[in-house]
């Protein structure tokens, strides 16, 4: 009989924790849970609902990676109840006046059985639904300003995009979070004069962030973790072929460590330079104080949004 809180959101298989969302407003949290990483679909969801307090670190992570749950606990004390959840890196600690609530899943953030208006003409139509069967208004929602600026995507910091996969333009299963550093280019003409190190410490002054929460597909995720293991394995197929160019200098034949050493030095150059591509999945190509620009989102998904105009 399942009678504790880990069993109930693992029934004994392994989980990995894909998003942590809390919503002070509404005093709710919700977190995403797979059994499946390599997909990284979220399959289950943990509902907290009338929250009391939050005890967590998780958007201050230096990645985008998923964390192996380790362990959750329950524990009721009078009036409210705390829950623990445990990773390798953190403890995420919950207080909440309601026993959370455990579902299962294919796309996190979804609301099971509910519906949603259309702003347009007043329709009810399914949750997670992207245009009105009645009218064909977008029923995507946003929060917050998003623009096109021809095939860049142009959104204030602040802004969550509509939950659709910004590659593809099909339905969303995940989302990414990425950190974006930018600086205006003229700046890299400072590494031939005066130097490297000038440009690095100017560099570190100067360039501006922005962190956002890329929603995507399984293909396009998939795509991604496939560039990440190539170049991977091209960088330490490169390093096991300069090891091989030392070990066989024994004068019997020089020119066969040669075209190791030059072919494993190729190797984890090209490998370095796929795995940074493929990872980022889109970069930006401006920070302002306010807004981001976005390069790399599919043409469907950026026809969504009104024009940029340029502000003063």
């Amino acid at each position: 009989m399942v009678d504790n809180f880990e069993d109930r959101i693992t029934r004994g298989l392994a989980q990995w924790i894909t998003f942590v969302e809390v919503n002070e407003a509404a005093e709710t949290v919700r977190i995403g849970l797979t059994h499946h990483p390599e997909i990284g679909a979220t399959e289950k969801l943990i509902n907290f609902a009338d929250v009391m307090k939050v005890d967590s670190d998780w958007s201050d992570r230096d990645d985008d990676c998923m964390e192996s749950l380790f362990g959750a606990h329950e524990d009721h004390d009078g009036e409210h109840t705390r829950y623990a959840i445990h990773t390798e890196q953190r403890v995420l600690q919950i207080w909440t006046r309601q026993i959370a609530t455990i579902v299962e899943t294919d796309q996190p953030g979804s609301r099971i059985g509910q519906t949603q208006t259309c702003p347009m003409c007043g329709a009810s139509s399914p949750s997670g639904v992207s245009h009105c069967a009645t009218c064909g208004e977008s029923l995507l929602g946003t929060e917050g300003e998003i623009y096109r600026d021809g095939k860049l995507l142009v959104m204030h910091k602040t802004a969550k995009l509509p939950y659709r996969c910004l590659k593809t333009n099909q339905a969303a299963d995940l989302w990414l979070r990425r950190k974006f550093v930018w600086h205006a280019p003229w700046l890299y003409l400072l590494i031939l004069f005066p130097g490297l190190l000038f440009y690095i410490l100017i560099a570190l002054i100067v360039q501006r962030r922005a962190t956002i929460q890329i929603p995507l597909s399984r293909e396009a995720s998939w795509r991604r973790w496939r560039g990440i293991w190539t170049g991977w394995g091209l960088v330490l197929g490169g390093i096991a072929l300069i090891f091989a160019a030392i070990a066989f200098q024994d004068g019997r034949a020089r020119d066969f460590p040669a075209w190791f050493l030059i072919g494993g030095l190729l190797a984890i150059v090209v490998g370095a330079i796929v795995g940074v591509i493929t990872s980022s999945i889109v970069s930006a190509s401006r920070i302002e104080k306010e807004f981001v620009w976005i390069q790399g989102g599919h043409p469907d998904y950026l026809a969504q949004f009104p024009d940029w105009v340029k502000r003063f």
